[in-house]
């Protein structure tokens, strides 16, 4: 750029490093979820899955994959 950013692009670099730089990180990580058993309503693909914890209720968690 041959000049000091401002700090709008500064910013925009910043969201974008930190979504690209661990990108294989998350992937990694989801392929350790269980995805069927007793507790497990919809088991993890991309990424999120939903788990039954008991008395009517589940948990539906994310893990950014991208």
């Amino acid at each position: 750029m041959r000049r000091t950013p401002n700090l709008t692009e500064l910013g925009i670099f910043s969201v974008m490093w930190s979504e690209h730089c661990s990108y294989n990180l998350p992937a990694k990580w989801l392929k350790t979820l269980p995805t069927t058993g007793p507790r497990v309503i919809c088991g993890p693909g991309e990424n999120a899955g939903i788990v039954d914890i008991g008395d009517g209720e589940a948990v539906v968690f994310k893990i950014e994959s991208h």
